[in-house]
Parts: structure tokens; C-alpha cells; sequence
């Protein structure tokens, strides 16, 4: 079961910059030695799961798990304001 594994390390850090395919050791990385967004980490998972629709065909994949949102920031932001403004 390919699994999408962090290869390598922000110096000092446990913050990994390189990720690879635990089967057949493909790398993927942002091109940068700083913490990825969640937007570059979004786009490093689907890269690797890519890769192992044509690479490791047929194999269950593990990404990156990421946590549930519960709300995006536009939402947080307009139920902070009517929940400041209810009942004025």
C-alpha cells in the first residue's frame, strides 16, 4: 500500500519540506526549504495520488490526512459579526 511518507526535514525542525512514495521512494516537494501551505500540501497530495493511479495502479493510497474543517475563514468571519450583532 503506497503511503506518502516525510523524507526530509526543515533543519532543527519536525516540519518535513520533502515527502516520498513509501513503495518506490518518488519524492515530492513544494521547491522550497520553508513550512508547504495547506494549499501546497493539498497540491503535493494529489501529485502523489497521481502518481499511484499510474505508477501503483489498484493499491489503496495513504495521503496526507487532513484535519476536518469545520468552517472556512469568510465563515468564521460572518458568524463573528452576527454573533456580535444579535439583539442590537
Amino acid at each position: 500500500m503506497p503511503t506518502l511518507e516525510a523524507k526530509v526535514f526543515i533543519d532543527g525542525t519536525k516540519i518535513p519540506c520533502i515527502w516520498g512514495c513509501s513503495n518506490c521512494n518518488a519524492a515530492f516537494d513544494t521547491g522550497s526549504t520553508r513550512e508547504a501551505t495547506i494549499s501546497e500540501l493539498h497540491k503535493i497530495d494529489a501529485e502523489f495520488r497521481a502518481h499511484c493511479a499510474d505508477k501503483h495502479p489498484g493499491d489503496s493510497v495513504i495521503g496526507i490526512q487532513f484535519p476536518k474543517i469545520k468552517e472556512d475563514a469568510s465563515q468564521a468571519a460572518a458568524r463573528i459579526v452576527r454573533e456580535a450583532t444579535e439583539g442590537r
